[in-house]
């Protein structure tokens, strides 16, 4: 099921033309959860749990991963996070063909490049060398190195999250209350981005699904 208000954030982006879709992003972030609750794992010392997300090239989420164990690797998790962000193009009507994914090399394997293919992307995946000391023979892999420079974006993202204290750290037992937490977070920073361009003179109570 999509969710309402996810996708009505990356509608009204798309209708004031504010989607930079030439190069999308993905990448983890960790969250210390302090009370425990559904999807927590252990990692380093902490309890926590993870999300995963799927941004343009300006910042913007296109699509939310439902919150998951932080002691999940993120190579297991990336068909999940492209299934969400298939339904969320359907439900827009944006054409993602050929467009380059960026992902670190935390997601590096064969079924997740053949994953991203499918789904009719580009996978630009640095690859894990995995403790090898010479290079892996054979045909090298997609990776375009000025492309890769540019996941600055979604780090940058995830500094605009961390502004908000309820996200910031984990206190909700029930997964579901802290992914509302995230969307509300995510609803409001594409709300001043569009209230910031010059084209988009627009209402902020109107743009905030109610």
């Amino acid at each position: 099921m999509v969710h309402y208000k996810r996708v009505e954030s990356v509608r009204r982006l798309h209708q004031h033309d504010q989607l930079a879709l030439d190069v999308l992003h993905g990448d983890g972030t960790n969250t210390i959860a302090k009370k425990g609750g559904e999807a927590i794992g252990y990692v380093n010392i902490h309890t926590g749990s993870k999300t995963l997300s799927v941004i343009d090239n300006q910042g913007n989420v296109i699509d939310l991963m439902d919150v998951k164990a932080a002691s999940i690797p993120d190579i297991s998790l990336l068909s999940n996070a492209l299934e969400g962000r298939r339904a969320v193009t359907r439900a827009v009507g944006l054409n993602l063909e050929r467009v380059p994914l960026n992902l670190d090399a935390g997601f590096d394997s064969r079924v997740n490049r053949k994953l991203i293919f499918n789904c009719g992307l580009v996978p630009n995946l640095k690859e894990n060398p995995r403790n090898r000391k010479r290079p892996k023979r054979g045909r090298p892999r997609l990776w375009d190195k000025a492309i890769y420079a540019l996941r600055f974006a979604v780090e940058r993202t995830f500094a605009w999250e961390d502004k908000f204290r309820r996200v910031l750290i984990r206190f909700e037992t029930k997964k579901a209350h802290y992914l509302g937490f995230k969307y509300l977070a995510y609803t409001f920073e594409v709300s001043v981005f569009l209230l910031k361009t010059e084209t988009s003179k627009i209402n902020l109570r109107t743009f905030i699904p109610s």
